[in-house]
């Protein structure tokens, strides 16, 4: 697929969603797609709700740093449960993650990067 974008905004976006991604990818590797799809979309709203409640704690207790989770990894958590409510919705989530998968190997970025880190 081949995507134009023409704001910092979207250009920022698809390096932040590369990392999203990537993130994604090695829960996956970790946990496996069936406990996603044991629940489905229900069990999903479940686990979004849990990540939006921990959000909040993060933001409005300044008192205390986060000892297991920042904000940011909470954000990128809550983005990929997005992601995965998509795949759900659209018939693509795995039922199983077969033996035998090959990479897939993408670049993200040009020769006139724009995003920030």
């Amino acid at each position: 697929m081949r995507i134009k974008l023409e704001t910092l905004a979207g250009k920022e976006a698809i390096f932040i969603a590369s990392e999203c991604v990537s993130l994604l990818d090695a829960k996956q590797k970790d946990y496996g797609p069936r406990n996603i799809s044991r629940f489905g979309v229900r069990g999903l709203a479940v686990r979004l709700y849990d990540k939006v409640e921990r959000l909040a704690h993060l933001l409005m207790d300044k008192d205390s740093e986060p000892a297991n989770e920042s904000v940011e990894d909470t954000f990128k958590d809550i983005a990929n449960y997005g992601l995965i409510g998509l795949m759900l919705l659209r018939d693509k989530w795995p039922a199983d993650e077969p033996e035998d998968a090959q990479p897939f190997y993408g670049i993200v970025g040009t020769d006139t990067e724009t995003h920030t880190q």
